[in-house]
């Protein structure tokens, strides 16, 4: 809808012989929705503001419901007869910023010479998640199987592919409340463009998706076994998870360097250099070598040169998860219907008016969970 009202103009000039107040614009089609707080609690106020003819339009409103971080259950519907829940259009003698509806002492200066109250209508604001990523540096779609986009909803059901029992069928959605298989590599139920770490080695993804040499775009894949480092819960292939490569406990095993070849453990198949690898030094071929210690001193063979840095470095503790952070993206839909005004309302061309949405960008973090 380009424009709410009829624009009228005679000759250029915005007037009337009986004094009404002439809307001669009224297009914030292409204008960015714009939100302040107010003073009290669950105050707030949307605005756009058209610079070019000086007009802007707000809605201020009340309610314990909304959150622009938080999704609404259910759409948050508003009756605008009340004064506390208004539209008002206006007209200025100069431009203005958001500071005319950000600041509690709007600037002196700004005249309002045109003003347009609500007196009627209903107010929809709805607060839904748009997207959702990792920002470890992979694409979502190369995240997924077979390059699908995880947040697409080809069915038209409501329910993302990641979720969805039958992508194709909108007639299926998320019978069975899990993540679909290949979505979620290391199965902490965190889907993979959601996970930093998504084989749970407590390396992040945008650390082992690197390549070290630029003419080659191709993830690392260090034990040459077909799975990237960064969906590999083994990394260099010794038969020791790269999550217990982390001999000193401090929950960071590229810091672990047993024989200080300047290669971290989880990418050395010889942990210690003594010249056996380290998935050879499983002497009771359980596929095992952490509990290999041939010697009885506490450390494990592939740690095990006999040196006292050995002993000094090894911590065999259960290593720490890493918190996982996720880039939200928050959408507020705001559309006003049956509006009513305290003038000119012959001049409405609908019965709906969408303010637009607004997008805010946040960073959520929460605990990865071990089992």
């Amino acid at each position: 809808m380009k424009k709410l009202l009829y624009t009228l103009i005679f000759l250029g000039l915005a007037a009337c012989d009986d004094g009404d107040i002439i809307v001669t614009s009224f297009d914030f089609e292409d204008v960015d929705l714009q939100l302040c707080e107010g003073a009290n609690p669950n105050e707030f106020v949307f605005f756009k503001i058209n610079t070019s003819v000086n007009e802007a339009i707000s809605y201020n409103f009340s309610d314990a419901r909304y959150s622009e971080t938080t999704t609404t259950e259910e759409p948050i519907i508003i009756n605008l007869e009340n004064s506390d829940n208004s539209l008002i259009y206006r007209q200025f003698n100069n431009s203005i910023t958001a500071d005319y509806y950000c600041n509690n002492i709007p600037d002196s200066n700004i005249i309002v010479t045109e003003e347009l109250v609500s007196e009627g209508g209903e107010a929809t604001i709805t607060n839904v998640i748009v997207s959702e990523d990792d920002n470890d540096g992979v694409a979502s779609t190369l995240e997924s199987p077979n390059e699908i986009d995880p947040e697409d909803d080809p069915d038209g059901d409501g329910v993302p592919n990641y979720l969805d029992d039958a992508m194709d069928d909108p007639e299926i959605g998320d019978a069975n409340g899990l993540i679909e298989d290949g979505y979620d590599q290391d199965g902490d139920q965190i889907p993979n463009f959601k996970d930093q770490d998504d084989d749970n080695d407590n390396v992040l993804t945008s650390v082992e998706f690197f390549n070290i040499d630029p003419n080659d775009d191709s993830f690392p894949d260090t034990d040459d076994d077909g799975t990237p480092d960064y969906l590999d819960d083994d990394d260099d292939g010794d038969k020791v998870s790269t999550l217990d490569e982390d001999v000193d406990g401090n929950g960071n095993p590229r810091d672990d360097d047993t024989d200080n070849d300047n290669i971290a453990n989880y990418l050395d198949d010889d942990d210690d250099g003594d010249g056996i690898l380290t998935k050879d030094e499983d002497t009771n071929g359980n596929n095992n070598p952490m509990d290999d210690d041939d010697d009885m001193d506490g450390i494990p063979n592939y740690l095990d040169n006999n040196t006292a840095e050995d002993v000094a470095n090894t911590n065999m503790d259960n290593p720490s998860i890493l918190d996982n952070t996720v880039i939200t993206i928050f959408r507020t839909t705001l559309t006003i219907r049956n509006l009513s005004l305290n003038e000119v309302n012959d001049q409405f061309t609908s019965d709906t008016f969408s303010f637009g949405f607004r997008d805010e960008t946040i960073s959520i973090t929460t605990e990865k969970n071990e089992d």
